[in-house]
Formats: C-alpha cells, sequence, structure tokens
C-alpha cells in the first residue's frame, strides 16, 4: 500500500510540474502557404519575418474564440478509410 501511495504521489509532482512550465520561444519567421490543388504541392504565399507582425499574428490566433464540437459537416458520401 505504502508503495501505490508513494507512486501516486511522483506522478502527481510529475504532472504538476510538467503543465506548469509556459515557455513559448517566439519564432523567427511564419510562413504562409496554399496547396496547389492541380499537383497537391504548397506555394509559398507570404513570409513574415517582423517580429512585430508576428506579435500581432499571435496575439491574434490566441484571442479568436475557437467553438470545438459546434460545427455541422455534410459530406457528400462517408470518408475512404
Amino acid at each position: 500500500m505504502r508503495m501505490i501511495s508513494t507512486f501516486m504521489l511522483l506522478l502527481a509532482l510529475f504532472v504538476i510540474g510538467g503543465c506548469s512550465q509556459k515557455t513559448v520561444e517566439m519564432p523567427d519567421k511564419i510562413v504562409i502557404e496554399r496547396i496547389n490543388s492541380e499537383n497537391d504541392t504548397y506555394e509559398v504565399i507570404k513570409t513574415v519575418t517582423d517580429s512585430e507582425e508576428i506579435n500581432d499574428i499571435i496575439q491574434l490566433a490566441e484571442s479568436t474564440n475557437w467553438e470545438h464540437g459546434q460545427m455541422q459537416v455534410s459530406m457528400a458520401r462517408p470518408a475512404d478509410f
């Protein structure tokens, strides 16, 4: 019983320690690409290297209200698995 409680305590400490760190490095550049439907390749539309623009893009993505599970998808046929 003591071994199980020790294991649970160590597991809790690892989870708390792992989740408490929020260090995220700012990227040097952001590459915006579009898929070319003719040959299924990506083509570069724009490369953002200005740190202020990168910060604005990150703030925009963080402030967006992402609605999980509330989208209705209508497909012509089931997926090909």
